[in-house]
């Protein structure tokens, strides 16, 4: 309420006498608590016997509208929604990239969200009967990418003035024991003899890896290539190239008295003019 009153200093317990509310003397004018977190906030029964910090983490630990945010967080950073039902899942890492939506049956690559047709019934192009089941993912997917050396994937982003990291966030990653390397710690879903269990990666984090195995490093900057819209045609091989034309309906050009240079050119150009990245999104 609007109502002020005069309380004994050494109070920690304030009662209004007006509206009755009660709150605690400390935390409203303490500046040290954690983010501030219980500022204006009514006494609860959690506050008796504990220290204002010690019920301000207890606050942050159990307030719905944190977890709710936290949620949100996770499924920002890690989530993936179906294209069909909107449904959005939480992705453990590793595993392949063919997803299945439980709610809706849907089939569609995590990376991308292109859905996965069998052969035939795929109207692309004459090729996709070849394929079975397949998705057109476009060549910024980590479908293409995931096989790339990682310093393909920096020098891509040096390029662009993309920063990325190369050491591990805080100076320093997990190591098993005494004089033994450091070990992926991302978190993944293992397929066990008795089910499914979320547990670290456990894979050896080479040198200027930023802390992770190659795999999920090769992921981390997939990422940020996808962040920045870059396109990765310029990294692929002659084999990558024709692997994209033919996936979306496009002849793929003979190759008669070119350099290997020049019909790599060729093909890159073929690319950029007839499949602009941003069509294929």
């Amino acid at each position: 309420c609007s109502s002020g009153f005069i309380a004994n200093p050494r109070a920690r317990k304030l009662i209004c006498p007006d509206c009755k509310n009660v709150t605690c003397a400390q935390c409203r004018t303490s500046v040290s608590i954690i983010v501030n977190l219980m500022l204006g906030v009514t006494w609860e029964a959690a506050h008796e016997g504990i220290s204002c910090v010690a019920f301000a983490r207890w606050k942050a630990d159990n307030d719905a509208e944190v977890a709710a945010q936290g949620v949100a967080k996770h499924l920002a950073e890690c989530g993936i929604t179906c294209p069909k039902c909107k449904f959005t899942y939480s992705l453990a890492k590793g595993g392949c990239m063919h997803f299945t939506c439980t709610q809706c049956k849907f089939e569609f690559c995590s990376g991308c969200g292109q859905p996965f047709r069998q052969g035939k019934k795929c109207t692309v192009g004459p090729y996709c009967e070849r394929l079975g089941l397949h998705a057109h993912h476009p060549r910024n997917c980590l479908f293409y990418l995931r096989d790339k050396e990682p310093q393909q994937l920096q020098n891509l982003l040096k390029e662009a003035g993309v920063s990325f990291d190369t050491e591990p966030q805080g100076g320093s990653s997990e190591h098993q024991g005494s004089g033994t390397r450091a070990l992926c710690q991302v978190q993944e879903q293992k397929e066990l003899p008795d089910g499914l269990k979320d547990d670290i990666c456990g894979r050896v984090v080479p040198n200027g890896y930023a802390g992770l195995c190659r795999l999920h490093y090769t992921e981390y900057l997939v990422e940020k290539i996808n962040t920045h819209r870059l396109d990765p045609v310029g990294i692929f091989d002659e084999a990558d190239l024709r692997v994209c034309l033919r996936r979306n309906g496009k002849t793929v050009p003979i190759r008669r008295w070119e350099s290997e240079k020049l019909y790599k050119d060729k093909l890159i150009k073929l690319i950029k003019e007839h499949l602009p990245l941003e069509a294929l999104e």
